[in-house]
């Protein structure tokens, strides 16, 4: 094997997933409803779900603030609490 073959199939699969990322992302936009910062720099929000989103609590979801930079995302864990 080439040793280019090494190198263009993970930058293929990671151009492949940023891109996915970004059409994704001009569909589901979200409103923060309550943001709070603890002790120890943890940061809380609260978030509306957009319409026809599901997910299961310990998830991970990526979140963007473009006004601060189009290319940078933040992971965080989810915790789902329904209201009944």
């Amino acid at each position: 094997m080439q040793t280019w073959m090494y190198i263009a199939i993970p930058v293929f699969l990671y151009a492949g997933e940023r891109i996915i990322r970004a059409i994704r992302s001009e569909f589901s936009g979200v409103e923060i409803l309550k943001a709070t910062l603890y002790p120890g720099k943890v940061l809380s929000l609260k978030l509306r779900k957009p319409e026809g989103f599901s997910h299961k609590s310990g998830m991970k979801i990526f979140i963007q603030c473009p006004q601060t930079s189009p290319f940078e995302w933040h992971p965080f864990f989810t915790n789902l609490r329904t209201r009944r």
